[in-house]
């Protein structure tokens, strides 16, 4: 059983430091930082998938905070519910032995926004109240009857129900900053860390419905002390789309990072085609791995099952019923144009999982010798008097609530598929550098030999004729070497302007956005006649189009994403170290008739390898953050309508464009950088060969004043070598 990476590795640069002027110290050092990137890369990646980071997605009436509250909490109200999209949250969870938690308030740009959003919900209220009278008005050509006119009110519950969710919300978030009893100004743009104590008591009034700073919170970091917590990590989403695309674009960051995503849609219209719509405007295309769809409060799809008379039959008649429900509107959405790579992962995640989280808290209660809320004993009423045979007990509300049975069948099995995912990576990053660390064992093993042989049979004298052999065949191909350069600098510079054009043919694969489209029929009445006494009724059918700024957002990011890609890897192609090296080598062997000589090939491609392994060649390497806020700040919100889409696309087509000037301008600058490290490798090449040849024969003539000692030394050394690259072949994660 071989040694843990840390100890084995730990071993072998310990004792390489022991044999230092031995080898070359270039070795060493390339030697120790592989390892050191491998306890890096090992340690990050740990480190990114210790944790199972789970994501919560549904809207607000999905009953996301009480579904986490049991699959979490055990039934606890740790996390309080949002009553609306702007009242939930951002909140990632993950474990601290002692509870705390960091409140990150809007900035007062973020304020600004939504401070917007609440004039522009009064403006066009305003003009849909307006339109209603004038209408009224022009259809009644008699006296009207003011008593027979909707007051404001009535009118803007009915506004609400066609108004963007942006602007109701962000009239909302408003309207209970004014009512605040804190001076909610001087938070903005600040954050504030909290000792919880009563977890209940403290979170509310961040992110209860009513809470005092509700209104300003942008997200919270809670850290618990909770068990379940050790392995995993939670990210609670808002919503619906965030009305703040800063915090839109987080959530999405957030949930590109998880490893599996519950999808929440409450049971009671399961999946319906707007449930549809927003998981695809919120989920990002990339980085989720697993979903599992979770139809909730199905304590209330089981009671308007009215044909069934046992409360089994009713579960599965439900089940069976929001299971087609699912596939025919995912299928509709399919042929819709909406989203085909989420859709997809929603359509392989069938069949979903059923769960009451009132039934759960019902049984959790019933153990406990605890009484229900008034809304869950009205859930128990309900179902009693639905049927017969319902059982108020606590094994009948487990199994009803399904709970326990997500846990074992969907969330454990995704944990436990975790850690082996994890540990797979960790075994693939370790089988990549043992290779790596195996062939710079075997050059240091090449070098110890070849100067255990020199040390041997050469006196001072002859190690000197032969460095000056050595060096007077190095200057004599100077020239070709020097082409050798020149010639891969030429090559990159016709390469990289051809890249050019590719750059900005990309583009086109990147300069289009979904644009939906969405129907409302509006009802309305007025009054004609004398003192407005005939009622008569009217119909209108309004046509809706509207895109996403998030759809642009990641347009830009998979634009930058794959021309780095590119770019980086043809930069490999352009200057290929191994050729380069192998065509130095072609001539410097060529320049020695080493077949009648004393010397032998590793004398000179020793130092040669030393050399050519320190040329760095550049990268691109591009942020999408600084073009996103070049977007984010071109528009109030995340959903654009009318004619704010033809603005739209001329903001990405700007963009994009911007990012292909900047991709052109790293390529010149790689261009010159690449010339750069050409010119200057072609006039050092041969001196940092000769330099590094120079150092190993003083070394080895220091060495033959204790020729015996040294001899040993590189006995020893040669099979300490050997148990090294054993070490190194056998060591485990």
């Amino acid at each position: 059983m071989g040694k843990r990476y840390e100890e084995a590795s730990e071993i072998v640069l310990k004792g390489l430091k022991g044999f230092e002027g031995f080898y070359s110290k270039e070795y060493y050092h390339n030697f120790e930082d592989r390892i050191l990137d491998l306890k890096r890369r090992i340690q990050d990646s740990t480190q990114e998938g210790r944790l199972l980071r789970i994501g919560i997605v549904g809207e607000v009436k999905a009953g996301k905070s009480s579904f986490l509250n049991a699959l979490i909490f055990d039934g606890k109200d740790v996390l309080p519910k949002a009553s609306t999209p702007m009242t939930a949250a951002l909140t990632k969870i993950t474990y601290s032995e002692k509870p705390s938690a960091t409140i990150v308030f809007y900035s007062e740009k973020d304020w600004d926004r939504v401070a917007s959003y609440a004039r522009e919900y009064d403006l066009e209220f305003e003009k849909y109240y307006n339109d209603y009278k004038k209408k009224v008005s022009q259809l009644n050509r008699n006296i009207i009857d003011r008593t027979t006119l909707k007051t404001k009110e009535d009118m803007m519950r009915s506004f609400n129900k066609i108004a963007s969710i942006q602007l109701v919300s962000c009239k909302e978030l408003t309207d209970m900053f004014n009512k605040s009893s804190e001076n909610l100004d001087t938070y903005l743009g600040q954050t504030k860390d909290l000792q919880i104590d009563d977890l209940d008591a403290t979170l509310y009034d961040y992110i209860g419905a009513n809470g005092k700073y509700t209104a300003i919170v942008k997200h919270v970091e809670l850290r618990m002390n909770n068990e379940i917590l050790q392995t995993v990590e939670i990210v609670d989403t808002p919503g619906l789309n965030d009305p703040i695309i800063s915090r839109g674009e987080m959530t999405k960051r957030f949930l590109r990072e998880c490893d599996v995503v519950f999808l929440l849609s409450y049971s009671g219209q399961f999946l319906t085609q707007e449930d549809i719509l927003f998981m695809c405007e919120t989920l990002p295309n990339e980085g989720i791995r697993n979903i599992i769809l979770v139809g909730s409060k199905f304590d209330s799809g089981i009671l308007d099952d009215n044909k069934s008379k046992d409360i089994r039959t009713a579960c599965n008649s439900s089940k069976a019923t929001y299971d087609a429900q699912a596939k025919e509107n995912i299928k509709r959405c399919l042929t819709s144009g909406y989203n085909r790579e989420v859709l997809g992962r929603i359509q392989s995640s069938l069949p979903p999982s059923y769960i009451s989280s009132v039934l759960f808290s019902c049984a959790k209660k019933k153990k406990q010798g605890v009484s229900y809320s008034e809304q869950e004993q009205n859930i128990i009423n309900q179902l009693k008097r639905h049927f017969k045979d319902f059982e108020d007990d606590e094994k009948t509300l487990l199994a009803l609530s399904g709970i326990n049975q997500i846990k074992r069948n969907r969330l454990f099995p995704v944990m436990d598929a975790k850690k082996e995912i994890i540990a797979e990576r960790n075994r693939e990053i370790l089988s990549d550098n043992k290779k790596i660390l195996l062939t710079l064992l075997e050059d240091i093993n090449i070098q110890v030999l070849q100067n255990k042989d020199d040390i041997e049979h050469y006196d001072k004298n002859q190690l000197e004729k032969k460095l000056q052999a050595l060096q007077s065949k190095l200057n004599s191909m100077r020239r070709e070497i020097k082409y050798i350069f020149e010639k891969a600098s030429s090559e990159a510079d016709k390469f990289l302007n051809n890249m050019k054009v590719d750059i900005d043919l990309e583009v086109d694969n990147y300069i289009d956005f979904n644009i939906h489209s969405k129907t409302r029929v509006e009802h309305g009445s007025y009054r004609r006649g004398f003192l407005g006494l005939i009622k008569e009724n009217y119909t209108e059918e309004i046509i809706t189009y509207t895109a996403l700024i998030s759809d642009v957002i990641s347009n830009m990011r998979n634009y930058i994403s794959r021309c780095k890609k590119y770019a980086n890897e043809e930069f490999e192609k352009i200057i290929n170290i191994g050729k380069l090296k192998k065509e130095i080598k072609e001539i410097v062997i060529g320049a020695f008739d080493l077949s009648g000589s004393d010397f032998r090939e590793e004398a000179i491609l020793i130092p040669l390898d030393i050399v050519a392994n320190q040329i760095q060649i550049p990268k691109i390497d591009i942020e999408p953050t600084e073009f996103e806020n070049s977007i984010i700040d071109a528009f109030s919100g995340a959903v654009v309508t009318g004619d704010e889409i033809h603005e739209l696309r001329l903001v990405e087509n700007k963009v994009l464009g911007d990012i292909s000037k900047r991709i052109k301008n790293e390529l010149d600058n790689c261009n010159k950088k690449i010339d750069q490290v050409m010119a200057e490798q072609a006039s050092t090449f041969v001196d940092k060969i000769i330099e590094t040849l120079k150092s190993n024969v003083k070394a080895l003539k220091d060495q033959i004043d204790d020729r015996e000692n040294a001899i040993r030394q590189y006995n020893t050394l040669c099979n300490a070598l050997v148990e090294y690259k054993q070490l190194i072949n056998e060591m485990e994660m």
